[in-house]
């Protein structure tokens, strides 16, 4: 997969989203069974508003080495600001085992004062659809908001909260759209 200016991440020198967009079939194409994982640093705004900018680019940046690190042979990219996606040949229980491994690896970083203090990152993963992408996407990210709200660091697809999730879009739209037949 190569990497041009245009596809590396200018702050982690990690692919960026469009280095995903170019090279996500190539990679799906040789590995069976790609998870799509969204991940986000929790809180990520407090860290900027406490610790100021330069310490949120190093965070950005130790994310980056930790999802490289643990992520072997994946295809890892910053999508936007504290927003990060990982193609996998993990299963949900090795995903599961290495976010407890960069869990304890923030832990050491802290101990040894090469960040000021711990954080967490949230990540959902769904079993990537060649054919469509964003909606993986999509799913990936209810399943890092659904961990998220439920403290926890990883969630796995659930096409249960998918389903309730569909729900809840169909009543709100159709909610909007009687507000817009009332005008």
């Amino acid at each position: 997969m190569q990497k041009n200016n245009e596809t590396i991440d200018n702050l982690t020198r990690i692919g960026n989203s469009l280095h995903l967009q170019q090279n996500y079939l190539s990679y799906i194409k040789f590995h069976q069974n790609t998870q799509l994982i969204m991940i986000d640093v929790e809180n990520f705004k407090q860290i900027n508003d406490t610790f100021g900018h330069n310490i949120g680019d190093l965070y950005l940046k130790t994310v980056a080495q930790l999802l490289t690190k643990n992520f072997p042979d994946s295809l890892v990219t910053r999508v936007h600001g504290d927003e990060f996606i990982v193609l996998t040949n993990q299963n949900e229980n090795q995903i599961e085992k290495t976010f407890s491994t960069i869990e304890e690896d923030i832990q050491e970083l802290v101990k040894d004062k090469k960040i000021p203090t711990i954080f967490r990152i949230n990540a959902g993963s769904a079993l990537l659809d060649a054919t469509n992408i964003d909606l993986t996407q999509e799913k990936a990210d209810l399943m890092m908001y659904i961990a998220k709200s439920n403290g926890s660091f990883y969630q796995a697809f659930s096409e249960y909260d998918w389903k309730i999730n569909e729900k809840e879009k169909k009543f709100l739209e159709q909610f909007n759209q009687l507000l817009k037949n009332e005008k």
